[in-house]
């Protein structure tokens, strides 16, 4: 499924988000303010994910949402790390 059905704004790898709900994550020069999990709904199933609505309802993989606290841009292949 195409991320941008599930409205991600970024997708990240190498990094445990089902540890830290919460803190400060560097994408690069880029750091964002983790606040909280984003919490999966069932229009997912509606936009053809049968089944996606249940499988991310675990362990923080429908994502985190953050504020900026230092901007930047963002490049394919940046380093990701909390802080």
């Amino acid at each position: 499924m195409d991320p941008a059905v599930r409205r991600a704004n970024l997708l990240v790898s190498g990094v445990e988000l089902d540890l830290r709900r919460e803190g400060l994550l560097r994408i690069g020069d880029v750091k964002l303010r983790v606040r909280g999990e984003t919490r999966p709904c069932e229009l997912l199933e509606d936009q053809g994910g049968v089944g996606l609505y249940a499988a991310l309802r675990e362990d923080v993989r429908a994502g985190v949402f953050a504020t900026v606290e230092h901007g930047g841009v963002l490049r394919v292949g940046a380093d990701v790390a909390w802080e």
